[in-house]
Order: C-alpha cells, then sequence, then structure tokens
C-alpha cells in the first residue's frame, strides 16, 4: 500500500503501443481502454519499469520444473520418510508428522537432515 508515480506501459510483444504516467495514492483505482489491433497472447502491461508486470501468454510463466517426483524414489527410506515428515510439519498434519519423524529415527538414530544452507559454506570454505 503506497502512491504511485510511475509509467504504466503496454507492449504488443516487444512493441510499445501505450504509455500513461500514473499518479495514483493508495486504495486508488486506475481504468482505461485501449484500442489495438493486436493478438492477445502477445499483450505485456509493465508498472514503473520492474515494479508490476503481466503477460496475456499462457506459456509465459511456466516453470521447467518437475511436477511428479521419480518413480523409483523410496518413501520409506531414511530420507523419505523425513522429507514426509517435514512436509507433514509445513501443512500442520503434527500426529502425522511426529509419526514420519518416529519411523525416520529408529530407521537412522543418527539421521541428520541435509543442512540448506551447506552448499553455499562448502564452496566458501
Amino acid at each position: 500500500m503506497q502512491a504511485i508515480n510511475d509509467k504504466l506501459e503496454v507492449f504488443d510483444g516487444d512493441k510499445l503501443i501505450w504509455s500513461k504516467q500514473l499518479v495514483l495514492k493508495p486504495l486508488e483505482t486506475f481504468a482505461d481502454t485501449i484500442r489495438a489491433d493486436v493478438k492477445l497472447n502477445q499483450v505485456r502491461v509493465k508498472l514503473g519499469g520492474n515494479k508490476l508486470e503481466y503477460s496475456a501468454n499462457p506459456d509465459s510463466d511456466v516453470l521447467g520444473r518437475p511436477l511428479e517426483s521419480p518413480k523409483d524414489f523410496d518413501w520409506n527410506s531414511v530420507y523419505g520418510l523425513y522429507l514426509q515428515g517435514k512436509e507433514d510439519i509445513r501443512q500442520r498434519y503434527y500426529a502425522a508428522a511426529k509419526e514420519k519423524l518416529e519411523a525416520c529415527l529408529r530407521k537412522d538414530p543418527n539421521f541428520l537432515p541435509p543442512c540448506p544452507i551447506w552448499p553455499c559454506l562448502s564452496t566458501a570454505i
């Protein structure tokens, strides 16, 4: 929630087709109409350079990461049980999380989860 004093730009692909300086107070709305002969999926809108960017192309924000876990991953391994417990905690399924984490530690009482910053530390040392 802040005032806006930035340029709103509308593009057809990479070609700028409309621009307007916006000076708005917090919660003040803005509406305008643009008449243009463009393909809808090529329309892009930017506010303030990079403060807000929108693309009508449905493929513009598709991430290239896997949507399914590997078929050969063993969810009953120490690490698999740990991951399930960690996810259950994140979703606030605490009883299920406790069960999975205890099963993990029964398999390996010395299990230490991987440190998320370890790759950064190992390259800095």
